[in-house]
């Protein structure tokens, strides 16, 4: 399998101009955090799906490699915004980065991604737009994603749930994309007139519905998925009026192009992501 991850990477001074991105985790804060955070999402990929894993022969004191049938080729592009990121301190030694520096706005960075993504058009099996504060914790995300689709088509995009994790509070686990009001999503789709859809899965029957907030901060189609999309006229167009253009680069498109449904709450966790930086769970 060939996966093209595409990630925008902002990390920028702080002031009132930026409080949207100070709520969004990517103005000011604590340097340390934010790069492994940073790292978090990228080494997700590398490791979960990636060439380096290995079981240590106690006996030998040997190391063998291990998942050599799941093993997965990943092209990773972080898209940065003039100097304000936070690259130079990751230190990445064994592997390789496509780093591409714009002058773009940072808010925009999302669809300079979109832009990079159609360069490549047709030469992988998966195409991923993530924010960079996303990882990955289930070995089996893109086995699920592919089977949704080989079950339901691939007018339905499957978007994963964001979490958080914390040892504060009484909750410890945090979904915290909570439903939305109509009329933000109302212009963009009517999802009301979508149905629930039931499958068995491992013998458990999951529920996946049309949730009233298809944000997540990220999106994977697959290449016939990614075809269908680049293809449209509005691909490309920087539309920014779901939300923001933060929030439209990561989901207004898949609202015009597909049917956006996620895991319903009793089974969320059939399909999750991990929001490495906490800050809804610890307000």
């Amino acid at each position: 399998m060939n996966i093209l991850v595409t990630i925008p990477h902002f990390f920028g001074p702080s002031n009132r101009a930026q409080d949207k991105e100070k709520k969004t985790g990517s103005a000011g804060g604590n340097i340390e955090k934010r790069v492994k955070i940073v790292k978090s999402n990228i080494f997700s990929f590398m490791n979960i799906f990636g060439y380096n894993q290995g079981i240590f022969d106690i006996i030998n004191n040997c190391v063998y490699p291990v998942n050599n049938k799941e093993i997965a080729n990943i092209s990773i592009v972080i898209c940065t915004a003039k100097n304000y990121h936070l690259i130079d301190q990751m230190n990445f030694k064994d592997i390789t980065i496509n780093h591409v520096s714009t002058d773009s706005d940072p808010k925009y960075l999302g669809f300079v991604c979109h832009s990079i993504m159609k360069n490549y058009l047709g030469q992988f099996d998966y195409y991923c737009y993530m924010e960079d504060d996303l990882i990955i914790q289930d070995p089996f995300f893109f086995k699920k994603l592919e089977w949704f689709n080989q079950e339901i088509g691939n007018d339905y995009v499957l978007q994963p749930n964001r979490y958080e994790l914390s040892d504060k509070g009484i909750f410890k686990k945090l979904y915290i994309d909570g439903y939305l009001p109509e009329h933000w999503i109302k212009p963009h789709k009517d999802l009301s007139q979508l149905k629930d859809i039931y499958k068995e899965f491992l013998g458990q029957k999951i529920r996946f519905y049309a949730s009233s907030n298809p944000h997540s901060g990220c999106f994977f189609l697959n290449k016939a998925q990614f075809e269908m999309w680049s293809s449209k006229p509005f691909y490309l167009d920087g539309d920014p009026s779901f939300i923001g253009p933060l929030e439209s680069a990561a989901t207004l498109g898949i609202l015009k192009c597909f049917q956006p449904y996620k895991a319903a709450p009793e089974n969320a966790n059939f399909f999750e992501i991990l929001h490495g930086d906490n800050r809804y769970i610890e307000e």
